[in-house]
């Protein structure tokens, strides 16, 4: 995942820390997945570093037990922390991140539908939450929680 990100780490001085567990595992579409961090590295790199400002970018991926809103029956849960330490967000900006068509860059080439891709494939094909916190000046923090094993693939 991050090797095809190379390119884009030439033009920012990015670090990019990855805290997971080597016995952490999980059964589900990689491919989401994939797709989930490449937007959300992308959208960092896009969004809160300006144009060759070094910055921290580090994702935690913890193995925790919950219960949903459809059981009470504890089910293995993935905990995605990603967190930047870029300029953040207004919260009016905050609000609307999952949006559709939403976009601060309308006129230089974005589309606003990144963020709108995370969250369909975190909540509809991966079956999981998440919620963003960020402040200007404060970096952005995404909490993605997802079950460690889908049993019934949903198509969306």
């Amino acid at each position: 995942l991050l090797h095809s990100l190379q390119p884009r780490f030439r033009q920012h001085p990015i670090t990019i820390e990855v805290d997971c567990s080597p016995n952490l595992t999980m059964h589900s579409d990689a491919g989401a997945l994939s797709q989930v961090l490449i937007n959300l590295i992308e959208n960092s790199l896009i969004h809160t570093y300006p144009e060759q400002d070094s910055g921290l970018i580090h994702i935690q991926a913890t193995l925790s037990e919950e219960t949903t809103k459809e059981s009470t029956i504890k089910t293995p849960m993935i905990t995605l922390n990603y967190q930047d330490d870029g300029v953040g967000m207004s919260e009016s900006v905050r609000q609307h991140i999952f949006e559709p068509f939403f976009t601060t860059r309308r006129n230089s080439g974005g589309s606003g539908l990144g963020m709108q891709i995370v969250y369909n494939l975190v909540v509809h094909r991966l079956q999981g939450t998440i919620q963003v916190w960020s402040q200007p000046e404060q970096g952005s923090h995404f909490l993605i929680t997802l079950p460690a094993a889908i049993h019934e693939p949903i198509d969306g």
